[in-house]
């Protein structure tokens, strides 16, 4: 999509963020419960469209958002393990502002998709929410499913890589309905698209106090032994 002849304005390989893609693309090439690959790309355009648009549809098949990491083309993907980036608090940010959404989410998705293996021809595959079943009989701890909506995800062809999509999708809804906003001077911002960030913030009871570091104590081996702040917490 970036440098193929579609492309009127081809990308240079110098724009490329490769070693982000690299890892990425190894990461989707990891085998799934089944024994298939995790994720792939597969789609035919029978209409215009923009190159950014195909790029959202690539990234979106394969839990990713395009990206400019390093001021390059790459993705932004969602990862346990990160290294948080920054901590925002009252002492380098304003304005601080959660909104949590109430959604009244489905019990399950049918997930529609060009299935490889029947002709590419449109099917669907039902995923329930965490704690629901579409086998009552055999789940009688769960709820059974009985609200469901539909989605759809380009370029996706085979059964495992639409299940793992829908789960994924009805997780974040689930478990991630808070979206929180601040501003933050350009001297104190220091994490970009994509960074882990910490909050500390009176206004979600989230941290004992902040401050500044005004002073740091090291032991001849260069460890800190002790920093003074300058706010009592």
């Amino acid at each position: 999509a970036l440098f193929g002849r579609p492309n009127k304005r081809p990308q240079p390989q110098t724009m490329v963020n490769h070693a982000n893609l690299a890892a990425w693309a190894a990461d989707n090439q990891e085998l799934n419960a089944n024994g298939g690959v995790m994720f792939t790309f597969d789609a035919i355009y029978e209409r215009r469209m923009t190159v950014r648009d195909v790029l959202n549809d690539i990234c979106a098949s394969a839990r990713a958002r395009l990206g400019m990491p390093d001021a390059k083309w790459g993705v932004i993907r969602d990862r346990a393990g990160l290294t948080p980036r920054q901590c925002v608090t009252p002492s380098n940010s304003i304005g601080f502002t959660e909104v949590e959404t109430y959604t009244d989410l489905p019990h399950a998705l049918l997930v529609k998709f060009n299935d490889e293996e029947a002709g590419w021809r449109i099917n669907q595959v039902a995923v329930p929410r965490a704690g629901y079943t579409l086998d009552p009989a055999a789940d009688p701890g769960l709820e059974p499913a009985t609200d469901f909506e539909v989605a759809e995800f380009v370029g996706v062809t085979r059964h495992d890589q639409a299940v793992i999509l829908g789960r994924y999708h009805l997780g974040s809804a689930e478990f991630r309905p808070s979206k929180v906003q601040s501003r933050m001077g350009r001297d104190f911002l220091d994490f970009g698209r994509g960074d882990m960030v910490l909050a500390c913030h009176p206004v979600i009871g989230i941290g004992l106090g902040d401050g500044y570091i005004e002073q740091v104590t090291t032991d001849i081996e260069d460890r800190i032994t002790a920093i003074v702040l300058d706010e009592t917490v």
